[in-house]
């Protein structure tokens, strides 16, 4: 059982050195018992876990880990979360319940935008075509494809690349493909994780550890 008076004070001291831009949630294993800076209305004492939360209960990743951090997440009106749960678990390693750091990083992506235009430009490098033929960002990834192809086409790409299956890529080869898949944006997708980790051959704890050593 969670005690809530503990945990308050540590949750209103991050809050306050956060941000505005973070939400802090402390859960029990059904429902929300604490909130400060809540980016919606159901995030208030006594609504229902979130998804991200419902996820890890179900999935078990706090049997193998302590806690999990960096991962992407979205709000309710779609914006872009940098994320970080930490379990709380008891003397017998069973889930008392879970302390969420939500960070809003919408307008840092944008300022990221803005300095890669400034660096490499708007227009692509193509000096087969005058300047007036060229088309700015054309070389930009197509984001009209399914997670699930994007998923298929990094590690195809990959596998061909190493020269061996799934299955007897190395830790680093591993990891090197997750680095690619969270460039591209996957991870922000609901089920994301489990689907890599059944394509790499390895256990989502696994994917959410190599998360954890790309984004420190």
């Amino acid at each position: 059982m969670i005690d809530v008076d503990f945990y308050k004070p540590i949750i209103k001291f991050l809050a306050l050195y956060l941000g505005s831009n973070t939400e802090i949630l402390l859960c029990d294993t059904e429902q929300i018992l604490y909130v400060e800076n809540p980016f919606n209305n159901s995030h208030k004492a006594g609504m229902p876990l979130g998804d991200m939360e419902e996820s890890f209960i179900e999935r078990r990743i706090y049997e193998e880990i302590d806690y999990t951090i960096n991962y992407r997440s979205l709000t309710f009106n779609h914006e872009k979360l940098r994320s970080a749960t930490l379990f709380i678990k008891n003397k017998n390693n069973k889930l008392d319940g879970m302390i969420t750091i939500n960070t809003k990083v919408s307008d840092l992506l944008q300022v990221r935008g803005i300095i890669d235009r400034l660096i490499n430009g708007d227009q692509p490098i193509n000096p087969t075509h005058s300047s007036k033929d060229a088309k700015p960002q054309q070389y930009y990834e197509i984001h009209s494809f399914s997670v699930i192809e994007v998923i298929n086409s990094v590690i195809d790409e990959s596998v061909t690349y190493y020269g061996v299956p799934p299955q007897r890529l190395t830790a680093d080869e591993k990891l090197d493909i997750v680095r690619k898949l969270d460039d591209r944006g996957i991870f922000l997708v609901k089920g994301s994780i489990a689907e890599v980790a059944k394509k790499l051959s390895c256990s989502e704890a696994t994917v959410y550890r190599y998360l954890q050593q790309i984004n420190p």
